[in-house]
């Protein structure tokens, strides 16, 4: 669960009219939910959340290629994702073509 402050970032993003929210449900349950915002030709993909108990049913895999089909129809010729090394996350952008980049974390001193 995320904090306070993480949840009501979060809220604040999401509720811009820019990031477009995605719900993948079956039959009529809600299973995973995702974001997608555009910038110019770029569509930048993520805020990709499943229930636990909706795991291993292709609901990311889903709304990755749903707003994937969305982006290319809306003109982007380019998507972006981050997604946590060695997660689910990972191989469900791998499976849709996406090249994955190793990133190094950025620190900043406390000095």
């Amino acid at each position: 669960m995320a904090s306070s402050e993480v949840g009501a970032l979060i809220r604040t993003e999401h509720a811009l009219p820019a990031v477009r929210a995605f719900i993948a449900s079956r039959n009529g349950q809600p299973l995973a939910a995702a974001a997608m915002s555009l910038h110019a030709t770029c569509a930048v993909l993520g805020g990709a959340s499943t229930l636990p108990a909706a795991r291993d049913l292709g609901a990311q895999t889903a709304l990755l290629a749903h707003r994937l089909s969305l982006a290319a129809n809306l003109g982007a010729s380019l998507a972006a994702a981050t997604a946590a090394p060695a997660s689910p996350s990972i191989g469900n952008l791998t499976k849709l073509g996406f090249t994955v980049v190793a990133r190094t974390a950025w620190c900043m001193s406390t000095e």
